[in-house]
């Protein structure tokens, strides 16, 4: 990118920021929570805008004003320490209030050994956003397997069309989940035929996706040669995904779990989470 191209996009991007500040200001200032000029824009990359004070970050959101995630909902969440530790990170409020975000080793995460390989992550960088978004998605896929548990009365509990869209845009959905939601009765089939070839789509990407590798969620030979059967998917189709599979599992060295062992470990995971 040349020097006139680089101000040319230094431009437009601070013209952006200005719009969506304008869209958020007076909304942001009635509810409560900002100050007049107190709010900060920034464009972390085209249409994805995150939003807070010189201090912290509230929320991202789109060029309308459409709001991504809530990073101050999600820290009132149930396990967020755990959402985070999965993400490889932990956080620290300090003295003036505001939220440091470290990484660390996922093997030192006692108070004695949070120095041993942890690194400051900007507050208004792309890098800030990657960690959030991965954390939304583990607290997404948390409420997947919630969903995909009976209460004590035996009884699934139904899935309203403003969770599944919450749950789609994190991406911690799959197409098994989807199956698994429609044969349970917990979904409708318009939203089941809404989303379903979207999620199909993403079947490549979820196979590379090492976010599901760390909860043993990975998408499986089996798996995939069920939805062949069910006729979701043609046979090169298949062939594709097969390949990527094998692909993935000699790079990370794992071995192709059956389903079946993939949800004794998932359901125990779950299990150890609500007795924390």
């Amino acid at each position: 990118m040349s020097i006139l191209e680089k101000i040319k996009e230094a431009v437009s991007a601070r013209s952006e920021e200005k719009q969506v500040q304008n869209i958020l200001e007076k909304k942001l200032i009635a509810i409560g929570g900002f100050e007049k000029n107190e709010i900060k824009v920034v464009r972390i990359e085209p249409n994805l805008f995150s939003v807070g004070t010189e201090k912290n970050i509230s929320f991202y959101c789109d060029i309308k004003g459409k709001i991504s995630f809530n990073i101050g909902y999600i820290r009132e969440q149930p396990f967020f320490e755990s959402f985070l530790s999965t993400a490889g990170v932990y956080e620290i409020k300090n003295k003036n209030g505001e939220y440091e975000l470290f990484r660390v080793n996922h093997d030192s995460l006692s108070p004695e050994k949070k120095a041993k390989g942890e690194k400051d992550i900007s507050l208004y960088s792309k890098e800030y956003f990657s960690i959030w978004e991965d954390v939304n998605f583990y607290r997404n896929k948390f409420t997947v397997r919630f969903f995909q548990r009976q209460d004590r009365d035996k009884n699934y509990h139904p899935l309203s069309d403003a969770k599944i869209q919450r749950l789609f845009d994190a991406k911690s959905l799959r197409v098994r989940d989807f199956v698994f939601f429609l044969e349970h009765k917990q979904i409708s089939q318009e939203a089941y035929n809404t989303h379903m070839q979207k999620l199909i789509e993403r079947l490549p990407n979820q196979i590379g996706d090492l976010r599901l590798n760390k909860i043993d969620d990975i998408v499986t030979t089996g798996e995939i040669r069920d939805y062949l059967k069910r006729k979701m998917i043609t046979q090169e189709m298949f062939d594709i995904l097969n390949r990527s599979i094998k692909s993935r599992n000699e790079l990370l060295g794992i071995k192709d779990l059956a389903d079946d062992e993939i949800r004794k470990k998932t359901s125990s995971q779950l299990n150890a989470l609500k007795q924390r």
